[in-house]
C-alpha cells in the first residue's frame, strides 16, 4: 500500500507565501531488498541508516518473516526511489556494498518478427514500448509474487496483472497489458478530443477533456495515459493473447490529467514525479522475463519501440571547495572521489574541479548545491556541526 501526504509551509519574503510540499510513502520489504543486497545491515542499523542518510522511516512492521518499512521519500527523489530496485542500488553505494543484478539471470524470450504498429500522435508521449505475446494462460502467480506482493499491502489478481505490479514496485516503471483480440489493429498514442468518454478498469464513467492524453486503438480508448486503465481492453480469464506496454510521459500532463480526473494510482505518482525513459528499456526486459515464467508456452514477438527524442546525455561541474563551503565542513578530494566511485559515477578531476556525467536515472542533479547535498547526505549530515551565525549587530542610520 502507498500513500502521499501534502504539507503546507509558509515561505519566507516580505509577503508569506504558501508552499505546497508532497511526500511521497512506500512500503519497502526487507527480503525484497536482500535479493539485491544479500549484505544488507540488520533490519535495526537499516533503520538509522535510512534516517540519517536517505529519508525518514514512519514505520517498521515485523510480518511473518519479513520486516516493512514504511518509508518517506521526498519529491527529488521520487523518480528513483519509489522503487525496490532503486532503494537497493541506494544502500549498495551508500554502504559500499555489493549490488546484485539479476538481469544477466533472466531467460529471454526468442522473438518473432511482428506488424504490430505504434504511434505517437503528442509530443507529451516521449517513449512507447509494445510487444505482442501470444498463447498466454491466465492463472494464479507463483508463491514467490504472492509473497512479495502482499508484503508490501498488494493483493494478487491473476498472472499477468500482477507481473505489471512487480515491475512497478520493482524497478518504479509502471506498465500495463492489454488483451490484443479486443483491440482494432495499432496502438495510438494522442490527445483526447471533445466530448470523448471511456469507463475505467473500477467501472467509473469518465467525460474526458481536450487537455488528456490517452492510449487508443483505431476506434477505442484504452486507458488514460499514465494514469488508468480502461474497460475495454481489459485483461480477463479468457484472455490468449496480449499487448505489453511500458511506455514514459511527461509528468505535467499525467498530473494535469489526473487531478482534473480526480485520480489517484501507484503509477500517476511516478509518473507525476517524472521517469527517465531510458527505464523502460529495463523495465520491458523484466517484464516479458516474468511473463515467460509464468508462461513457458507463450511465443513473443519483437519489442516495438518508439522513442522520437532521446534523453541527452547531462554533465554537471563543480568544484571540491565549492562543495565544502555549501556544506560548512571541509571534504577531502579523496572523500569526494570515493563517493562519485561507489555510485558509478563517470568524471574527471583537474586541480579540484571536477566534471561529472550524470546517470539517466538520477533526474535530481542539475547543480552545485545538488551535487553538495549529495556528497553531505552520503557523509552524513550528522558530521556537520552546527555554528551560530556571527552578526555584526552596529546600527545603521
Amino acid at each position: 500500500m502507498e500513500y502521499f501526504r501534502c504539507e503546507i509551509f509558509l515561505s519566507g519574503g516580505p509577503a508569506p507565501q504558501s508552499v505546497l510540499i508532497c511526500n511521497f510513502y512506500m512500503k519497502i520489504s526487507y527480503n525484497w531488498l536482500k535479493w539485491y543486497v544479500p549484505e544488507i545491515p540488520n533490519t535495526e542499523k537499516l533503520r538509522d541508516i535510512f534516517t540519517y542518510h536517505l529519508c525518514e522511516v514512519e514505520g517498521v512492521e515485523k510480518k511473518g518473516d519479513d520486516v516493512i518499512f514504511d518509508i518517506n521519500i521526498f519529491p527529488n527523489r521520487a523518480h528513483d526511489l519509489l522503487s525496490h530496485r532503486g532503494v537497493a542500488q541506494e544502500l549498495a553505494s551508500l554502504l559500499n556494498i555489493k549490488f546484485f543484478d539479476p538481469t544477466p539471470t533472466y531467460k529471454i524470450p526468442e522473438s518473432k518478427s511482428t506488424d504490430f504498429k505504434v504511434e505517437i500522435k503528442s509530443e507529451k508521449c516521449r517513449r512507447y514500448m509494445g510487444r505482442v505475446v501470444r498463447n498466454i494462460k491466465i492463472g494464479s502467480s507463483p508463491e514467490w509474487v504472492v509473497k512479495h506482493l502482499e508484503s508490501i499491502g498488494q493483493r494478487s489478481i491473476n498472472n499477468m496483472v500482477d507481473v505489471t505490479n512487480i515491475v512497478m514496485y520493482d524497478c518504479g516503471q509502471p506498465t500495463h497489458v492489454f488483451d490484443l483480440d479486443k483491440l482494432h489493429k495499432m496502438i495510438i498514442v494522442r490527445e483526447v478530443k471533445d466530448e470523448e468518454e471511456m469507463t475505467t478498469l473500477d467501472n467509473k464513467e469518465l467525460k474526458l477533456k481536450s487537455s488528456n492524453m490517452v492510449i487508443t486503438d483505431e476506434k477505442n480508448i484504452l486507458a488514460i495515459a499514465g494514469v488508468k486503465g480502461g474497460k475495454i481492453a481489459e485483461v480477463d480469464d479468457n484472455t490468449k493473447n496480449i499487448i505489453l506496454e511500458v511506455a514514459n510521459f511527461d509528468p505535467v500532463s499525467v498530473r494535469k490529467t489526473a487531478q482534473v480526473l480526480n485520480i489517484l494510482t501507484d503509477s500517476r505518482k511516478r509518473f507525476e514525479n517524472d521517469l527517465s525513459p531510458e527505464l523502460a528499456l529495463y523495465a520491458m526486459l523484466e517484464l516479458s522475463a516474468l511473463v515467460l515464467e509464468m508462461c513457458p508456452e507463450a511465443v513473443f514477438e519483437e519489442v516495438v519501440d518508439v522513442y522520437p527524442k532521446k534523453q541527452e546525455e547531462k554533465k554537471l561541474s563543480f568544484s571540491a571547495a565549492r562543495v565544502a563551503s555549501i556544506l560548512g565542513v571541509k571534504v577531502s578530494m579523496d572523500e569526494i572521489k570515493n563517493i562519485l566511485e561507489r555510485y558509478n559515477f563517470t568524471y574527471t578531476e583537474k586541480d579540484g574541479a571536477f566534471e561529472i556525467t550524470i546517470p539517466s536515472m538520477r533526474l535530481d542533479l542539475v547543480n552545485e548545491e545538488d551535487i553538495a547535498e549529495e556528497i553531505g547526505r552520503v557523509l552524513g549530515y550528522d558530521k556537520i556541526k552546527p555554528k551560530i551565525t556571527k552578526i555584526n549587530f552596529i546600527p545603521c542610520f
